[in-house]
């Protein structure tokens, strides 16, 4: 998935009427556009109820270190012994999505899927 940045124009200099112009991503530092933060919640479904959740939340946390900051990771009960842990992670908006997406194949130890996307704050 390629990031896409609205930028306001002058369609007409003459009228002054605003339009719309889209750019990649990788080009708005060009045009001197700041790129901002973020912020990308997983779930992560466990394989087996039997298996450790601690030692699944390390593993998480060292594979998605690799795409982001791992902000926060949270463990809640799903049903029948099984949990489901959600792990927000802070990353670049230039990269987008998809290496994530991409990625998330190779992991063994958990179904991961991203279940929210937005953009960070900026402070």
């Amino acid at each position: 998935m390629t990031v896409l940045i609205a930028v306001q124009r002058l369609r007409d200099v003459g009228n002054a009427e605003a339009g719309a112009l889209i750019i990649p991503a990788k080009y708005a530092v060009l045009w001197g556009l700041n790129m901002g933060k973020v912020v990308i919640k997983i779930k992560a479904l466990p394989k087996d109820t039997s298996s450790d959740v601690d030692k699944t939340v390390g593993a998480i946390k060292s594979f998605l270190s690799k795409y982001g900051s791992v902000y926060k990771v949270e463990v809640q009960p799903l049903a029948f012994g099984l949990t489901v842990i959600i792990v927000t992670i802070v990353a670049d908006e230039d990269q987008g999505t998809s290496k994530l997406e991409e990625a998330f194949s190779s992991f063994t130890d958990a179904s991961l899927s991203i279940s929210e996307v937005s953009r960070a704050p900026d402070f």
